[in-house]
């Protein structure tokens, strides 16, 4: 796919690649040999992921991370609670969930 440059193509090609890369790591999380080491810096890209694409897949790998580093199944429910979208309104946040149950869980 080819994009010409313009002001208005590059947020989708850098939120495009960056789901690429995401879909590329969480594919190949069994294959590496300490996968609990980024953790941290997975983590850490919360903070930077605004769109929902992004943060889904960013929600996705941190699924596959969980299925090599089992003390992390808590922590990523959590997290895929604290980043749930509405399905009826898919640019909508699900408060709901994101905040009543995730909250209800830390304590």
């Amino acid at each position: 796919m080819v994009y010409e440059y313009d002001n208005h193509s590059d947020a989708y090609v850098l939120s495009d690649t960056r789901c690429h890369i995401l879909a590329s790591f969480r594919d190949m999380l069994p294959l590496l040999a300490t996968p609990q080491q980024y953790v941290g810096f997975l983590s850490h890209l919360f903070m930077w992921f605004d769109d929902l694409q992004a943060r889904a897949l960013l929600c996705e790998v941190m699924v596959a991370l969980s299925r090599c580093v089992e003390e992390l199944e808590p922590i990523v429910q959590l997290i895929n609670d604290m980043n749930a979208f509405n399905p009826s309104r898919i640019s909508e946040y699900d408060f709901d969930k994101r905040y009543v149950f995730a909250v209800r869980n830390i304590h």
